[in-house]
C-alpha cells in the first residue's frame, strides 16, 4: 500500500490550468490561440445591418427562402503540446512525490470556424458554441476579432441563449437572477458601440445543443421575419419554413419539464 502526502495549500484551479505563457504559477507553459480572417482584406463597412446568432438557431435561416452568400470565415486554432516529462514540470511546493509518472509527449489541436454570410445589405455571423469541445480561450480571442470586424456596421442584432428566463427579452430588460454567458456574451462586451440590439432567447440544454419551446419559437420567428423578409408577402412562408426546420431539429421541448 502506498500513501501520498496531501498538499496543505492547494493552488487555485485557474493557476493549474493556465494557458498563458507569462503566468509564473503555471505547471506547464502552453501556447496562445491564433486567429485568422479569410479573406485577409475582408471589410464589412458596406453593410447596413449585422445579425449574430448561435449555431443552435440556424433553423431561423431556411435555405428555401433565405439565400445566403458566403463572404468569409474567422478561424481560431490552438495547439497544446502535452509534455509529461517531469523535467519540464515546474516544481510546486507541497506537491506529493510519486514514482508512477509516465513520460511522453503529444500535440492536441483545436480548430473553430465562424462563417460569415451576406443577405442583401445584411451580414450574418453564425457562432459555434460548444464548451465541451472548444476551449473558452479560443472563442474569446475569436469574438474579439469579430467585434472589430462588425464595429463599422451601422445596426447590429445579436441573439444569445440563456436558461435563466422563460420569455424572449432584450438585454436591458433582464432582472436578476437572469443573466447571459458564453461566447456571444464576450462578443457583446468586446463591442465598442453598445447600441446593438440584444435579444435573449430562453433555452434549455448544454451550450451548443439548446432546445426551445413553441412560445419562444413563435415570438422569435415573428421578430426575425421583420429583419430577414424583404417583402410582407414572404412572412407567412418564412414562418412556416422556420417552424418546419425547428421540428426537424428535434427542438420540440417544453420548459420546466421533469426528466426521468
Amino acid at each position: 500500500m502506498q500513501f501520498k502526502q496531501w498538499q496543505n495549500d492547494q493552488s487555485p484551479r485557474h493557476q493549474l490550468d493556465s494557458v498563458a505563457q507569462s503566468d509564473p504559477y503555471s505547471l506547464v507553459d502552453k501556447n496562445l490561440p491564433k486567429v485568422t480572417v479569410s479573406p485577409e482584406n475582408l471589410d464589412l463597412i458596406q453593410f447596413n445591418h449585422c445579425l449574430v446568432l448561435p449555431s443552435s438557431l440556424k433553423w431561423l435561416l431556411p435555405k428555401s427562402i433565405i439565400n445566403l452568400t458566403h463572404i468569409g470565415v474567422i478561424s481560431g486554432t490552438l495547439q497544446n503540446d502535452n509534455n509529461t516529462d517531469p523535467q519540464s514540470m515546474k516544481i510546486v511546493s507541497g506537491m506529493y512525490d510519486t514514482e508512477d509518472s509516465i513520460t511522453g509527449s503529444s500535440t492536441e489541436e483545436f480548430l473553430i470556424n465562424y462563417n460569415l454570410w451576406k443577405l442583401q445589405d445584411t451580414v450574418i455571423v453564425i457562432i459555434e458554441e460548444n464548451e465541451m469541445k472548444y476551449p473558452t480561450i479560443v472563442t474569446n480571442f475569436m469574438t474579439r476579432q469579430l467585434a472589430q470586424l462588425i464595429g463599422n456596421v451601422c445596426e447590429c442584432t445579436i441573439l444569445v441563449n440563456s436558461d435563466r428566463l422563460t420569455e424572449l427579452k432584450t438585454l436591458t430588460d433582464l432582472i436578476p437572477p437572469e443573466f447571459i454567458t458564453g461566447s456571444i456574451t464576450n462578443l457583446i462586451l468586446s463591442l465598442k458601440d453598445k447600441s446593438a440590439k440584444v435579444l435573449v432567447v430562453p433555452a434549455e440544454g448544454p451550450s451548443g445543443f439548446e432546445k426551445y419551446n413553441f412560445n419562444v419559437v413563435d415570438s422569435l420567428v415573428d421578430e426575425m421575419s421583420k429583419l430577414l423578409c424583404s417583402y410582407p408577402s414572404q412572412t407567412d412562408y418564412y414562418v412556416s419554413e422556420c417552424i418546419k426546420l425547428w421540428k426537424l431539429d428535434g427542438c420540440t421541448t417544453t420548459q420546466g419539464g421533469l426528466y426521468i
